[in-house]
């Protein structure tokens, strides 16, 4: 048993007795599990055993620690006299499998104390492995929700009399994890084979993984900047249940998909720049990071060749108003995902252990001549299928000129999705139907391999993902049809003054002189899209969900060079359900000075549980800031001004929610 030893003789605080030549029998040492603070092992030597642990023993106490390699507790004995205290583990193992026992303090020694009543103190910390499921043991700790080890206290008194010793026991568990859906999604994205272990979608969870799914819809198509605190809410969510139970934990193993596997990339970049707010290395985390693991599922890490197919639609004001209406509210991730971007460029190498999962055979299905439009209808119905007809109303470009000859899983090809790994540190799936980009979270197979990652060691993972790869920027965007504003003629009937959530509405497109489109894309507020054929008339249903206004927006392909657009039908939305509460989604914003920009987002609950997005003007909410000049209210985004906290309070009829803004000076 390896063992470390600390006499107490020599660390009798000024006042302490030390029962020397006494024969009162020495107490058998009692011990108890804390989490340690994190700036004694930053800043070695300034710990001390009694007034650090006594000022934070009662929200500390702990039951064991989760295994990332960097979380510690700290195992404090209690004596009745002077003598030697000695630590060590009584289970076999190995330091990758148990963790490791030190002493903190300059030179193996550490000041003591008088606690209650005379008692003597020292402490040792415990640091845990890096990996839960231990080699020799690999079947068992895979099916296992924790498992244990001993420390042996051994405690011998200066008087001579014989050692008493007493034993605690650390139980161990693995890293929480994060599951982070993708551009335009939401953690529903994990409603399937993942759902067992999600505690915000379905229940009851898989008891052996803590587990949080992170949701940052109404900011996801936000640039990555923007999204760097939606990464750290995700982390310390996932960390709160590990800690909310009692075991420490400090890192977390992240599983993304799409997007949601660059994100964590550009928070390690943003931590270690200290931009965004972040700050990689922190006492908290004892300078080692929030992230123990990452599994990439179709991951972007250089780029969507979807994000340049986009870049030159963008100055049309009706292609950036139909996306709009798709929920693409801020085009700013968009952006950030094409090929050769600046945000990319900024992410360099990322040291944290990495394994990719990706698909290929989404070619397959194509032709080199296949039209966006004709990718789109591969895409399942839903405002991705919608996006790629936008683009393919607006363009004529080719699958040969999206994807040129690479493999891909119809949204992002192969070099990009493999992130530089060598073949030892990825997993490839070749198929369509369950493997294409969007299907990847329903697939039980990707869940089963996502599994075995959690519990492989991190030595079987890549050591780091290398820097993103930006000469494939030579995918350049299509370009664009000339518009024919006017050449359609957009009219609804039976309309007087205002739509009804749930109405029923006929629509018709008339064609003016010289225009004879084939077809008519028409897409409305909610993600509501359909194609018209001759004569161009159809019946379209008012989502229930819709508030201030609804939009109607007609397109038409003509040609390979041109695109027949109407001018927007827009009618105000009337509710007449009673609203129930109003609510925002963040409580408290904060900005990194005056260039930041946060997007505010208030639900209203109205009558039968039917929550509406309340936040924009039309919708007959006023906002309000308090004091002035700390922040400005612009649309439906918050800007910072000067350094500063004010109030935002939201109102809707009786209805009111406050919001803390808090402005920060730049890093």
């Amino acid at each position: 048993m390896r063992v470390l030893a600390l006499a107490l003789c020599a660390l009798i605080a000024p006042g302490c007795h030390s029962n020397r030549g006494t024969s009162t029998p020495e107490a058998v040492p009692s011990v108890s599990v804390l989490m340690l603070d994190a700036a004694a092992m930053v800043r070695p030597g300034t710990f001390t055993v009694d007034p650090d642990l006594a000022r934070t023993a009662a929200s500390k106490v702990r039951l064991g620690a989760v295994a990332d390699g960097v979380s510690r507790l700290v195992l404090r004995a209690t004596t009745s006299g002077v003598g030697t205290v000695s630590f060590g583990f009584v289970t076999a193992g190995t330091d990758d499998e148990l963790g490791t026992l030190e002493i903190p303090g300059a030179g193996g020694q550490v000041a003591t104390s008088t606690g209650p009543g005379g008692a003597h103190a020292v402490a040792c910390v415990y640091r845990a492995p890096i990996d839960f499921v231990r080699a020799s043991m690999r079947a068992a700790d895979q099916l296992a929700e924790e498992r244990d080890l001993v420390v042996a206290v051994r405690y011998t008194p200066a008087a001579g009399t014989a050692a008493v010793a007493a034993e605690v026991r650390i139980r161990l568990r693995r890293p929480p994890v994060v599951l982070c859906h993708g551009l335009n999604s939401s953690a529903k994205t994990w409603d399937g084979p993942f759902a067992r272990w999600n505690d915000t979608i379905a229940g009851p969870p898989d008891p052996r993984v803590f587990t949080h799914a992170l949701d940052y819809q109404s900011t996801n198509t936000a640039s990555f900047g923007r999204n760097m605190d939606a990464v750290k809410r995700g982390i310390d969510a996932a960390l709160a249940r590990a800690r909310a139970v009692g075991f420490a934990a400090v890192q977390v193993d992240w599983v993304g998909h799409s997007m949601g596997g660059v994100l964590p990339r550009f928070y390690y970049r943003a931590g270690i720049d200290r931009t965004y707010g972040q700050q990689w290395r922190r006492e908290d985390n004892f300078g080692a990071g929030d992230l123990h693991k990452l599994i990439l599922l179709n991951s972007p890490q250089w780029g969507s060749p979807w994000g340049n197919a986009l870049a030159p639609l963008l100055p049309n004001a009706l292609v950036t108003a139909a996306l709009s209406l798709l929920g693409f509210t801020d085009l700013g991730a968009l952006r950030d995902l094409a090929t050769g971007s600046d945000a990319l460029r900024t992410i360099g190498r990322t040291p944290i252990p990495a394994f990719v999962l990706m698909s290929v055979g989404s070619e397959r299905k194509l032709q080199s001549a296949s039209s966006v439009l004709d990718i789109a209808q591969l895409f399942d119905p839903g405002r991705w299928r919608t996006l790629l007809e936008v683009i393919g109303t607006f363009t004529s470009a080719q699958a040969s000129t999206i994807y040129g000859p690479a493999r891909h899983d119809l949204a992002v090809l192969e070099d990009s999705q493999t992130a530089g790994l060598p073949a030892l540190n990825r997993t490839v799936y070749d198929g369509f139907d369950d493997y294409n980009h969007l299907r990847v979270t329903q697939n039980s197979e990707y869940f089963t391999r996502v599994t075995e990652l959690l519990d492989t060691p991190v030595l079987e993972f890549a050591a780091e993902l290398p820097e993103p790869q930006v000469s494939i920027a030579s995918l350049r965007g299509p370009e664009a049809r000339q518009l024919r504003p006017g050449a359609l003629a957009l009219s609804v009937r039976g309309v007087a003054s205002a739509v009804r959530p749930g109405q029923r509405l006929a629509v018709e497109v008339r064609c003016a002189a010289g225009c004879s489109p084939s077809r008519v894309l028409i897409v409305a507020t909610g993600g509501v899209s359909q194609w018209l054929r001759p004569p161009f008339h159809t019946e379209l249903r008012v989502p229930q969900t819709v508030a201030g206004q609804f939009t109607v927006l007609a397109f038409a392909p003509l040609g390979d060079r041109e695109v027949a657009a109407a001018d927007p039908w827009i009618a105000p939305v009337r509710i007449v359900e009673p609203l129930v509460s109003l609510r925002a989604e963040a409580e408290h914003i904060t900005l990194r000075g005056s260039w930041d920009r946060a997007r505010l987002h208030v639900v209203g609950v109205f009558a039968g549980g039917i929550e509406r997005d309340l936040t924009g003007p039309a919708t007959g909410t006023v906002l309000t800031l308090e004091p002035e000049g700390i922040a400005a209210i612009e649309g439906e985004e918050i800007r910072g001004l000067s350094t500063g906290t004010a109030w935002l309070t939201a109102a809707h009829g009786t209805h009111t929610v406050r919001v803390r803004i808090d402005v920060r000076a730049t890093d």
